[in-house]
């Protein structure tokens, strides 16, 4: 709401002009939105983490069949090796140096 001198009518009475806005169907409409947005957000949230664990899990799958392959070599089975078919180069080079030693 606001309010302003307008002026003076004729007979010395002062004129205050008063305009107010109804903006509670603003309130409402901005509400709704935080609500919806806030949804959208903890859902690409969740999607997102989802994916992370995913790529986590993929990534380290290597690191474990590794390790469940040198748990295979014991002190009578040291003709097995490592088969470093389609891991990442890092592995692969980790694996051929476990096998040479």
């Amino acid at each position: 709401m606001m309010s302003a001198w307008a002026g003076v009518e004729p007979d010395g009475t002062p004129l205050k002009l008063e305009v107010a806005l109804d903006d509670s169907s603003d309130e409402a409409l901005i509400k709704g939105y935080r609500w919806k947005l806030l949804g959208v957000v903890s859902w690409e949230c969740s999607l997102r983490a989802e994916r992370v664990i995913l790529i986590a899990r993929n990534g380290l799958r290597p690191v474990k069949e590794i390790t469940q392959a040198t748990e295979r070599i014991t002190a009578t089975q040291l003709h097995e090796r490592l088969v470093p078919d389609g891991w990442p180069v890092e592995l692969a080079s980790l694996a051929r140096s476990f096998d040479n030693a």
